[in-house]
């Protein structure tokens, strides 16, 4: 509470005073911190994130420092210029990074609206330009995900129907008590001493702001279809004037094809529900998220809801891929343990290793790559020193950095261990997805006009640091992301619907309340998700990676796989 005091003696706690001193003490403390930090690690990842908006209608830049442990660090904030990224900002907020290592590597992470590709140009270090800042280069994969998403909606209606039939039935079991109370007595029929009024709270409610909960309304949906379709035919009958939200209801509860959509959409959304609680964690790396997409990609590949247009889905997909995933994404995959290249079919897995390779040579001076392919190849076959007994126990690759910190120094070993250290240490996204939705959700129905004045934006970059530092501080470890996300992403084994309306209740984020679910639209929400493919496509050379849909295994088997490894490390990392 010292902090809270104000340095001019024993006068009183004013406003005016918490705005200026107080809050100086608090952003210079964070400043410190953040020096410390910054200079002790090898690697930095300057996160550009402009989900966030000022007291205007414009969208907010914020420029976000991550070590190499993931503790974020503000930076500074920009105007949210229209270009994005808009590279003098960029290197501007750059110059404010407290490296004393000169050989720490400075990555950057960033939403694109077109300007990805020519700032790549600009900053990316190559041996033709080796003065330039930064290592590696990306763009943010949540904001990708979400137009990869926006692209199945516009491919195929009965994907948006489906979402907005599951929306439905959510708001129905809200607002119409007695159908409530007649799902919960068909779930609970052989268990009488169930509380039907008080398990209401177990049922899902959609949020204007929250992809999840709508996530959940489809898995509600799909897992109660049995039951909904019961109770909605009992309010039927026992309604002799039906609301207009019944007469929905009723359509869709006769319809059997609404309901097979429903459960092909809730297959469609597994690698998404995935992808959605990953990017809640600080630990998710681009290997593991490219290995989510690749099981994304096979599901709209094979999904009834995109019959006769999964060639145009594809092609989009391997547009997007080629040209926003760069090599070491690649490399990511294949050098994650967590991973350990799921998803790559046997010729991708030949063709990673000369991406690897590539990665490498670019990064180690003197690189020697007898040494690296001898080590690569003992890793990717678990055997030589990475066939010892426990190498591969779920706890001991839980944490990439931790794994390969073991190897590094060894005379054979340590090339591949620098290279691996790096591509994990990247950050691949700039925001969750629950708030890149929830922010678009929120400006889409913005009408703020006010202009901030130079020293408000001040004063606000100020808060922004020290709510930042707040929000880290506080920010939800695995376990309760998976507490969070458990009943999107059940497998094979899902609980009974008693023991997940159970669990539900118990699960409950009174943050997802916020708003309503009317007059939601997933198309609007995604709609105003900026995307800059044509752009950045135009922009961008030749690529050296040449990515096609032969680079994947979206077999059962290759999915499967996917799937394994995410619950592993899931599982793992919540007993650590």
């Amino acid at each position: 509470m010292e902090i809270l005091r104000p340095a001019s003696g024993n006068l009183p706690l004013t406003a005016a005073r918490a705005r200026t001193e107080v809050l100086d003490r608090l952003a210079q403390k964070y400043d410190h911190q953040c020096r410390t930090s910054l200079a002790a690690s090898n690697a930095v990842t300057l996160a550009i994130n402009n989900t966030g908006a000022g007291d205007s209608e414009a969208k907010k830049t914020t420029y976000v420092a991550l070590d190499e442990w993931r503790h974020g660090f503000v930076l500074a904030e920009g105007n949210g210029a229209a270009a994005s990224p808009y590279v003098a900002e960029v290197l501007s907020a750059l110059s404010s990074l407290p490296c004393s290592n000169s050989g720490t590597k400075v990555f950057m992470v960033t939403p694109t609206s077109g300007a990805y590709a020519r700032a790549r140009q600009e900053l990316l270090r190559t041996s033709s330009a080796p003065t330039n800042p930064f290592t590696l280069t990306g763009v943010c994969m949540t904001q990708q995900t979400a137009l990869l998403l926006h692209e199945l909606i516009i491919t195929s209606l009965s994907l948006e129907e489906a979402l907005d039939n599951a929306v439905l039935t959510a708001d129905a079991l809200h607002v119409m008590p007695s159908l409530r109370e007649r799902v919960i007595r068909e779930v609970f029929l052989e268990n009488d001493s169930a509380d039907v009024e008080g398990d209401a709270s177990a049922f899902a409610q959609v949020s204007v702001t929250s992809w999840r909960s709508i996530a959940m309304a489809v898995k509600q949906a799909t897992r109660l279809e049995s039951f909904l379709r019961a109770a909605i035919e009992q309010e039927k009958q026992a309604s002799s004037t039906p609301s207009a939200i019944l007469r929905q209801l009723v359509d869709v509860g006769s319809s059997d094809m609404a309901w097979n959509t429903l459960r092909h959409t809730a297959q469609l959304l597994a690698p998404l529900n995935f992808l959605s609680a990953l990017s809640e964690l600080q630990s998710a790396t681009s290997g593991q998220m490219l290995a989510l997409w690749i099981w994304l990609f096979g599901a709209a590949s094979r999904s009834p809801l995109l019959d006769g247009n999964s060639g145009a889905i594809s092609t989009s997909f391997l547009q997007r891929m080629e040209c926003y995933v760069g090599e070491h994404f690649m490399a990511c995959l294949v050098l994650d343990p967590r991973v350990h290249g799921a998803g790559l079919s046997v010729s991708g897995l030949r063709r990673a290793r000369g991406v690897t390779v590539r990665v490498a040579t670019a990064l180690i001076p003197g690189f020697n790559e007898n040494n690296f392919i001898r080590s690569y190849n003992d890793y990717m076959k678990q055997s030589g020193d990475f066939g010892e007994p426990g190498v591969w126990n779920a706890a001991n690759t839980a944490n990439p950095m931790e794994f390969w910190g073991d190897y590094e120094g060894d005379p054979l070993h340590n090339q591949l261990a620098i290279v691996a250290k790096t591509v994990c240490a990247y950050v691949p996204h700039t925001s969750s997805i629950e708030e890149l939705w929830a922010a678009h959700a929120r400006r889409s129905s913005s009408s703020s006009t006010e202009a901030a004045t130079a020293e408000a934006s001040q004063l606000h970059e100020k808060c922004t640091k020290v709510r930042h530092s707040v929000s880290v501080s506080a920010r939800a470890d695995v376990k309760s992301v998976v507490i969070r996300f458990q009943t999107l992403l059940e497998g094979e084994n899902e609980p009974s619907a008693e023991e997940m309306l159970q669990s539900n209740a118990a699960a409950q984020d009174p943050s997802e309340q916020e708003g309503g679910a009317l007059n939601l639209s997933v198309r609007t929400v995604l709609q105003s998700i900026q995307d800059g493919l044509d752009e950045d496509m135009a922009e961008t050379g030749a690529s050296t990676t040449n990515l096609d849909a032969s680079w994947f295994d979206i077999s059962s088997t290759g999915l499967d796989k996917i799937r394994e490894t995410m619950e592993k490390f899931l599982s793992a990392a919540i007993q650590q």
